[in-house]
């Protein structure tokens, strides 16, 4: 599968939380998917005042990822379509 027709892209923390997995996710047009509380990682975000990262990353729980990464994963598939469709088209104009 092409990785412009993936609809979410896990971005895994490297040694900071930053990596190019977010640069490469902005760019495929994919919504980039975290592993944090959301509270931490959005302190990293840049350009916080003209970009609403909180209502484009997806946040998943650390502790719940951890204890089942499979499931926490496969849980995306059960978010609402227009929950995901808004998140695009905010990605889109980033």
């Amino acid at each position: 599968m092409c990785r412009e027709r993936t609809v979410f892209e896990l971005c895994l923390p490297g040694g900071t939380p930053g990596s190019d997995r977010w640069i490469n996710a902005i760019a495929a047009g994919s919504i980039p998917v975290a592993i944090d509380d959301g509270h931490s990682l959005l302190e990293w975000f840049p350009f916080k005042r003209q970009i609403p990262w909180n209502k484009i990353v997806v946040f998943l729980d650390a502790g719940k990822f951890m204890a089942d990464p499979v499931k926490t994963i496969n849980a995306l598939s059960e978010m609402d379509p227009e929950d995901v469709r808004r998140r695009q088209i905010l990605l889109n104009k980033v």
